[in-house]
């Protein structure tokens, strides 16, 4: 009974003989690591293999602070199993002293909280979009205040300067800056969602399909496209120009991400009833999802990077080359859609940005938290 109880909790123990450098755990944590006891050598040397490279000196630091301080002590950090998963894993270790006051050895739990810190993560994720997005609504609000005062004295020295040529261009090449300037506000007011929308029933599928003559323009002689279109009938409820927008955008951040060229990838698919596909998608509910995915064979993307991709004006194309707010209407896009959008990314290897839209006769009831970006 108590073992199952464990493993529910996905709770072990283990021990580490300090004279003999020998480890030894129970059967919990062995599945916890995703090793067998057969190919575990039951060395600390072997232990840290399967921690995370960026975490083995918190937990080498860790380990000598028991020592030193003599309590137990506490940390997480990340594993990776042999099949390659990243894990985070929960410990608690104390040191053991015989009747002499030696140091013999260390015993501890080791608890699997990969669940939970993706949930934290993201909460907070979407805490921090939610914040963002309010700043940006209001910044929004008072650029465009500004906007229409500049654009209203233009206006009238247009009419007053219509005699003289060479003034009149100086002002008409503001007015076209205004226009600019309302135009990166539209896309702040999108991201925020405080941009009046009028959503209606569409097949994603014809959609893409009518769509493809534009984005086959992205095509060079580097950059290929390659189209896996579903014949379903994919009815979900969005505003044909944001899906435009959202898919123009992906494609060409696609493009920019292959400098030495590469393939872009469009699909989509129904993906039924979400909360019990074979392979678990962390986030999403039992509705009925279309799946729309743009994947690129880029150059991808660093934790650090992917963390702040949707952030209004954040960009890595230099001084020049975007505003920053492509990628913030795609997500401001799916929010309203009441989607949700997930980015996988491997630095070298590509990244694949997956748009979960409901479709259109799922219960709204399991439509929970919308917008979140999924881990």
């Amino acid at each position: 009974m108590l073992n199952h109880a464990l493993k529910i909790a996905h709770l072990g123990n283990w021990q580490s003989d300090i004279r003999t450098n020998r480890v030894k755990w129970s059967d919990e944590v062995y599945s916890i690591f995703g090793i067998s006891k057969e190919k575990f050598g039951g060395k600390r040397e072997d232990f840290f293999e399967l921690v995370h490279p960026e975490d083995r000196e918190r937990v080498r630091e860790f380990r000598a602070q028991i020592f030193e301080e003599d309590a137990i002590q506490e940390i997480e950090y990340r594993i990776v199993q042999p099949n390659g998963e990243t894990r985070f894993v929960a410990v608690r270790a104390d040191l053991i002293r015989n009747f002499k006051g030696e140091a013999i050895q260390l015993f501890g739990t080791v608890q699997d909280v990969t669940e939970k810190k993706l949930t934290e993560e993201r909460l907070g994720q979407s805490q921090k979009m939610e914040a963002v997005g309010q700043l940006a609504g209001g910044l929004a609000h008072d650029f465009n205040n500004l906007l229409n005062v500049i654009l209203a004295n233009l206006d009238l020295l247009e009419i007053k300067l219509k005699d003289s040529p060479e003034l009149l261009k100086r002002v008409n090449s503001g007015q076209d800056a205004v226009q600019r300037g309302v135009e990166l506000n539209r896309r702040l007011l999108s991201f925020s969602r405080k941009q009046p929308i009028n959503p209606e029933v569409f097949d994603v599928n014809k959609l893409l399909f009518d769509f493809v003559p534009i984005l086959e323009r992205l095509e060079t002689e580097k950059i290929g496209l390659e189209f896996d279109i579903s014949e379903e009938f994919l009815s979900c409820e969005i505003e044909k120009n944001g899906m435009e927008n959202a898919l123009l955008n992906l494609a060409i951040n696609a493009r920019d991400a292959m400098p030495e060229g590469g393939t872009i990838r469009i699909s989509s698919g129904l993906l039924k009833n979400a909360s019990t596909e074979g392979v678990r998608i962390s986030g999403l509910n039992s509705a009925d999802y279309c799946l729309v995915t743009v994947t690129d064979t880029g150059i991808g993307m660093a934790e650090e990077i992917k963390a702040h991709i949707f952030e209004p004006f954040f960009s890595t194309k230099g001084s020049g080359k975007g505003s920053g707010l492509g990628l913030s209407m795609v997500y401001g896009f799916v929010k309203q859609s009441k989607g949700f959008i997930k980015v996988i990314s491997v630095p070298g290897h590509g990244t694949s940005f997956l748009l979960f839209l409901p479709i259109y006769n799922s219960d709204p009831e399991t439509l929970q938290n919308p917008g979140a970006i999924l881990p």
